[in-house]
């Protein structure tokens, strides 16, 4: 799941559905800073 195109699509649309559990939407806001952190590659200038 987490290497789907739409991952990080759908974890946004998560994270601003305010019909969405206010604690599934900070799991998906942490995830989502947390699979950044990890896959980002920072471009040399």
């Amino acid at each position: 799941f987490q290497y789907t195109p739409q991952h990080l699509v759908r974890l946004l649309q998560i994270i601003v559905d305010v019909n969405c559990d206010l604690a599934v939407r900070q799991v998906a806001s942490i995830h989502f800073k947390n699979f950044i952190a990890k896959n980002w590659l920072p471009q040399e200038p």
